[in-house]
């Protein structure tokens, strides 16, 4: 995404969701996080890039 910051102000101000679905990123999105997901818990040495953002991605997938 151009322009992306993990900050506050970021995701105030833009649509992730919306942007993921419109430029067909939604899919890879929830892969990466999965794997991530899956990484952080088989070495807890990576927990501090946790994330769980596809379950959020799912969530609104349904919704949409």
């Amino acid at each position: 995404m151009p322009g992306y910051e993990k900050t506050k102000r970021y995701f105030i101000r833009t649509n992730l969701y919306k942007y993921l679905t419109e430029n067909g990123d939604l899919e890879r999105a929830m892969s990466n996080s999965e794997k991530l997901c899956q990484l952080c818990q088989e070495s807890p040495e990576d927990l501090k890039a946790y994330s769980e953002i596809h379950k959020v991605l799912m969530l609104l997938n349904e919704i949409d």
